[in-house]
């Protein structure tokens, strides 16, 4: 039983590993549209030169400095699962734990979710502003959000792979950066082509619509991940037990 449970377990985050690699992807490709189109976009959108487009670009990484020195540890803090428990018993003590763990996870998918949604309002914002003060939103709404759900969908890449085969952990990681590389070959050709045939608002539209996107991969990497087979739930019910510490 232990071992069909073990099994199964497996097999749910081969599952949940899946689909996170395929939302990271597709925000990925958004990205890089976004950061391989970012100059042309500036001199077509407002026949920006070299220095204003090195002011526009020096804010991205002061605005990305800020977030992962501030935002993120914040944000990952409040994820933690908290230490302890009233619970009496291993029993009680391992479901407390086992609640609280869920409700982090949650709170992580929560959060990864937003800052999809996020990138993908401000990509569209990107592509269709016409003066600076919605350019200038645009530009820090974007590095807040890849700055934020690269981060953690990495993080969760590492977990899921460790879970799935804690002996090819190095492989898995290495197969999610080759994805990483799929996404900055593909994303060139694709932006500067629709850059050039449909203009600057098709391609902001195009990027925000595949950060949009990536939240149904990862809506079906949480519903994985939380759905306990029939296996687990039978091999739970057959344990005896635990009497009160």
């Amino acid at each position: 039983d232990a071992a069909r449970a073990k099994r199964a377990h497996v097999r749910r985050m081969v599952g949940t590993l899946r689909w996170t690699l395929h939302a990271k992807l597709a925000f990925n490709i958004a990205k890089s549209i976004y950061e391989t189109q970012f100059t042309q976009h500036a001199r077509l959108k407002f026949e920006y030169g070299s220095k204003e487009i090195a002011n526009l670009l020096t804010f991205m990484g002061l605005v990305g400095m800020l977030v992962n020195a501030v935002g993120l540890p914040l944000i990952t803090g409040r994820g933690k699962k908290p230490e302890g428990g009233g619970a009496k018993g291993a029993r009680g003590e391992k479901g407390a734990e086992g609640g609280a763990e869920r409700g982090a996870e949650a709170y992580v998918w929560q959060v990864q979710g937003c800052m999809a949604l996020l990138e993908g309002g401000t990509l569209f914002l990107w592509g269709s502003s016409t003066n600076l003060y919605p350019y200038l939103t645009s530009v820090a709404g974007i590095a807040v959000a890849s700055n934020v759900f690269l981060p953690l969908t990495n993080a969760a890449v590492a977990s899921q792979a460790a879970a799935v085969a804690p002996g090819a952990l190095g492989e898995l990681i290495g197969f999610s950066g080759a994805l990483d590389n799929v996404a900055r070959v593909l994303s060139p050709l694709i932006g500067s082509w629709v850059l050039d045939r449909y203009g600057t608002r098709a391609v902001g539209s195009l990027a925000g619509a595949l950060a949009v996107y990536s939240t149904l991969p990862l809506a079906a990497a949480f519903r994985a991940k939380n759905r306990t087979t029939e296996v687990e739930v039978e091999v739970e019910a057959s344990r005896p037990k635990d009497k009160d510490a």
